[in-house]
């Protein structure tokens, strides 16, 4: 089992609580808003398929996939 920190690539985006979509890698973060629906926008420019969509929170204990 492959175990993935996220803690720095979605450091940028916990300050604002913000909603962000990362390749299927989990190495890139695609996309990103205040809502949910908003970072699903800003991402369907990649065209990336299989994309993992989550909330950046300030307690990022929980960035270990």
């Amino acid at each position: 089992m492959q175990n993935n920190n996220l803690v720095k690539i979605l450091a940028p985006y916990t300050k604002d609580n913000l909603w962000v979509v990362l390749t299927s890698d989990k190495t890139k973060v695609i996309g990103k808003g205040t809502t949910l629906k908003e970072a699903l926008g800003d991402a369907k420019k990649a065209n990336s398929n299989n994309a993992i969509v989550m909330k950046a929170i300030p307690d990022s204990s929980g960035f270990i996939l």
